[in-house]
């Protein structure tokens, strides 16, 4: 059976507010746990009421006080997802909105940009290209060597990050000719990549987690194994829960949002302070 998804509406306008809980309520697979008229409101609903999203209006009590109250949700609940309602279109109000926690940190630091004007595409997936981008900027983009690689020709514009990625045995392609570099890695992968990474930067990789709680840890490759067992000590990689069940999905993908969460617990925990 379809689990249900548990929907809160924060909506200051007593009939908007109705309308949206009644065309949820109207869907079989969801039901409204919970409304809310302000940010303080729904703030304090979602530490009492499980919830799996919430359609929240940006300006309700104050112009952005849906970003404000997104902003105390997501760091007490970074498991809920978060739908803004909003008649706004400027640039700065949708960024303000996007940026209530680790895509926030990633945007102002350089690592990752939007997919377009004022659009950050949050599950859009992360390739291997953004990947070797992210490490080249936080290695401060060094000299690296050349790529022979036919689908990154010295015009694209991850080359110079690929060349780097692969002459520091950082990444690698995946075959004598090919990087792959829209290709989305897998969770192994990446944890696979940030080892190399991590071990690149001269730091201490000793650490190992436990990985027997995790229900599908024998799907983690040989080759994978001491990475994800330091990505996950290190709070890199984190598991993700079916009702009661923890698993790693380490055959699994990541979205653009997932590894600015990365990203950020790397520069802040695990990356010497510059």
């Amino acid at each position: 059976m379809a689990k249900t998804i548990r929907v809160m509406v924060a909506e200051d306008f007593p009939l908007l507010r109705e309308d949206f809980c009644d065309v949820v309520s109207a869907q079989s697979d969801m039901e409204v746990v919970g409304s809310a008229a302000s940010g303080e409101e729904i703030a304090s609903l979602a530490d009492t009421v499980p919830c799996d999203v919430i359609l929240m209006d940006i300006e309700m009590e104050t112009i952005d006080a849906g970003i404000r109250a997104a902003e105390v949700i997501t760091a007490r609940h970074p498991e809920v997802k978060i739908l803004f309602l909003t008649a706004h279109e400027t640039d700065d109000m949708i960024t303000s909105a996007m940026g209530t926690g680790a895509v926030d940190y990633v945007v102002s630091q350089g690592l990752l940009s939007g997919s377009s004007r004022s659009r950050f595409s949050p599950e859009q997936p992360l390739t291997r290209a953004m990947l070797a981008q992210v490490l080249f900027q936080l290695a401060g983009q060094p000299d690296g060597g050349l790529t022979h690689f036919v689908d990154v020709p010295d015009t694209a514009w991850c080359y110079s990050a690929v060349s780097w990625a692969v002459s520091r045995d950082i990444m690698s392609g995946v075959d004598g000719e090919t990087f792959a570099p829209e290709r989305p890695p897998t969770r192994q992968e990446l944890a696979f990549t940030l080892f190399r990474y991590a071990k690149e930067a001269g730091l201490d990789t000793k650490v190992r987690a436990d990985l027997t709680p995790y229900s599908d840890a024998g799907q983690v490759a040989g080759w994978a194994r001491e990475a994800v067992e330091w990505a996950v000590a290190q709070g890199l990689l984190a598991g993700r829960s079916t009702g009661s069940t923890q698993t790693l999905a380490p055959l699994g993908t990541v979205t653009r949002a997932e590894f600015s969460a990365v990203l950020k617990t790397l520069c802040e925990t695990v990356l010497p302070k510059q």
